[in-house]
């Protein structure tokens, strides 16, 4: 069995190779994907332990993940986890990999896959809040199916901004990225707004929110937290990465529904639906999109095939 290495990872997931191979796996429906979460801790020392498969006619995949709410009082992330690779024939491990480059991949290329539907075609300029790891990879992503020229960083911490804005800027040297203190105004001006934070309550307001922006949520993915408003999820056209996880686990999704604010037939359809035809994207130039993921064991299956050389 291999063990691989992070920079093989970035070498095989480039984001315009992993988003169109998402779009082929969402669109044929050939994978059997399969989850489960458990709180293996206390209410006073979470620790939740998640576990995610899918399997084809070449390989099986599993991704474990722990989740340790005192790391984020320390250096040790809070997710660590990993991905193993199974030959779907005979059961032989092919490899295993560290679970963080291919989460943070497949989850930006998901979210830009969706904006390939959802965002305006000319969408220029984009707002990220949040400065976590996975910041910098939806920037990345999102360019890579919308002509951005100009990206705003938000964060809590001024210094984390400017620092996941330079990040931004070494890959993508033609894109003007500007660390931004007034978060209203930003979202404001925005085309695409994607949200990857570790907050509990709304970062994001509808009041802000102007006509033809596509928001794209990522950050909050357990049914007691969101990072947008009910505002923001009442006027927009609602859709998903898969329906059948993303109700009941994102708090985005789950809370407006609980308290009347949307129905379930409000939810437009997800990225199965999206990329197999059976549901359109973008119907005018005005008006709002959501998307919000929790991501799905499918995307972990197409980033390891293509870390195998099967796609």
């Amino acid at each position: 069995m291999k063990t691989i290495d992070d920079q093989h990872v970035v070498d095989c997931l480039d984001y315009r190779t992993l988003i169109e191979a998402l779009r082929a796996g969402f669109a044929c429906r050939n994978s059997q994907p399969i989850q489960m979460r458990r709180e293996t801790g206390t209410d006073a020392d979470s620790k939740v332990l998640l576990v995610k498969a899918a399997w084809d006619g070449e390989v099986t995949v599993v991704k474990a993940v722990t989740l340790t709410a005192n790391n984020r009082q320390s250096e040790v992330p809070y997710i660590q986890g990993l991905v193993a690779i199974f030959d779907k024939a005979s059961g032989t491990p092919l490899g295993v990999v560290d679970a963080k480059e291919v989460t943070n991949r497949r989850t930006a290329a998901a979210s830009a896959l969706a904006a390939d539907y959802l965002a305006r075609p000319n969408a220029e300029v984009m707002t990220l809040i949040g400065t976590g790891l996975l910041a910098p990879h939806m920037a990345l992503a999102h360019a890579a199916t919308r002509p951005i020229r100009r990206v705003n960083v938000f964060g809590r911490s001024l210094n984390r901004a400017e620092a996941t804005a330079g990040t931004i800027s070494r890959s993508a040297p033609a894109v003007q990225v500007r660390a931004v203190r007034d978060l209203p105004e930003a979202v404001r001006e925005a085309d695409i707004v994607s949200t990857a934070t570790s907050s509990k309550s709304p970062v994001l307001h509808g009041a802000w929110i102007s006509e033809g922006t596509h928001v794209d949520l990522v950050g909050a993915f357990t049914p007691d937290a969101r990072e947008a408003d009910d505002e923001t999820i009442a006027g927009a056209r609602v859709f998903l990465d898969d329906r059948n996880t993303t109700v009941e686990e994102a708090g985005d999704i789950a809370l407006p529904l609980a308290s009347g604010t949307i129905a379930a037939n409000d939810i437009v359809g997800d990225l199965w639906d999206l990329c197999g035809g059976q549901v359109g994207g973008r119907v005018t130039d005005r008006e709002v999109t959501v998307f919000k993921s929790v991501g799905t064991a499918l995307a972990d299956l197409v980033a390891a095939k293509l870390i195998v050389g099967l796609c």
